[in-house]
């Protein structure tokens, strides 16, 4: 691979990087698995199951089920997160 290629994909990779670990995330859903990825990563792959208000989420199988939303102009991010509403 040429050195110009080389430059291209790991600025690119890099910018993929900051987005994923610094900016919202486009669906809720994505927002309470990248937290869970943060918080505990065995539990990424989890059951999420939405709760019965507007912007709340529950993960039954860890002790922090209870995960609160909010929606911005460019994503969702993670309120609050507790063991229960």
């Amino acid at each position: 691979m040429s050195k110009p290629k080389k430059i291209i994909l790991y600025s690119f990779l890099s910018l993929a990087a900051i987005y994923i670990l610094f900016f919202p995330a486009c669906t809720p859903e994505l927002a309470v698995r990248r937290h869970l990825l943060f918080t505990n990563p065995l539990h990424v792959f989890s059951y999420v199951q939405k709760g019965p208000m507007y912007s709340f989420y529950a993960v039954p199988s860890i002790e922090l089920s209870s995960i609160w939303l909010k929606k911005t102009p460019i994503g969702w991010y993670i309120e609050s997160s507790g063991t229960g509403p």
